[in-house]
């Protein structure tokens, strides 16, 4: 029972301890990259510029003079970036790959299969139905070029998500 205890204590104290870590906007370094999710439009991601009264100033990414300032209550969110992760982007990219190869193979291999028939098959090649080891049906055609479709998918986006990464954000308080 004690061991219970003690383990919900642990996973409390790293709960709250994560929690009290967010870093509020007055704190963050001016130049630090943060995106600012405003209530309407797209998120503003760029240098950190500063706060002046009740508005956040940044420097949208690609200007070189042109500052924008979002009062407090245009915006939903601030987060400042924690760098990028190659594992996270082989990942995400991985399974982004993994989806789009599967579902094209499948297409793929379903609208490419032909029944052959003796007419068109060469003796002793392996057609025809005597010979069906791998693909005897569109359902079949499509389930194995969506496989070999959805590995290479999976190798490509984890390659690239390996070589881009993926961004982190991390939440900061506005007051």
């Amino acid at each position: 029972m004690n061991r219970i205890f003690a383990l919900i204590a642990v996973v409390a104290s790293v709960v709250l301890a994560s929690n009290a870590d967010a870093q509020r906007v007055n704190q963050i370094q001016t130049g630090v990259r943060v995106r600012v999710t405003r209530t309407e439009g797209r998120p503003l991601i760029g240098s950190f510029i500063g706060v002046e009264g009740d508005s956040v100033r940044v420097m949208p990414e690609g200007a070189s003079q042109a500052v924008r300032a979002t009062a407090e209550r245009e915006m939903t969110k601030i987060e400042v970036s924690g760098g990028r992760s190659r594992a996270k982007g082989a990942l995400i990219k991985g399974l982004i790959g993994l989806g789009i190869g599967a579902v094209s193979g499948a297409i793929l291999g379903a609208a490419t299969y032909s029944d052959n028939n003796a007419t068109s098959c060469t003796p002793n090649f392996g057609c025809g139905p005597e010979w069906c080891i791998f693909i005897c049906s569109k359902s079949q055609a499509a389930g194995l070029v969506g496989v070999l479709g959805g590995s290479a998918g999976l190798v490509l986006g984890a390659v690239a998500g390996i070589a881009t990464g993926q961004e982190q954000w991390d939440t900061a308080t506005l007051r």
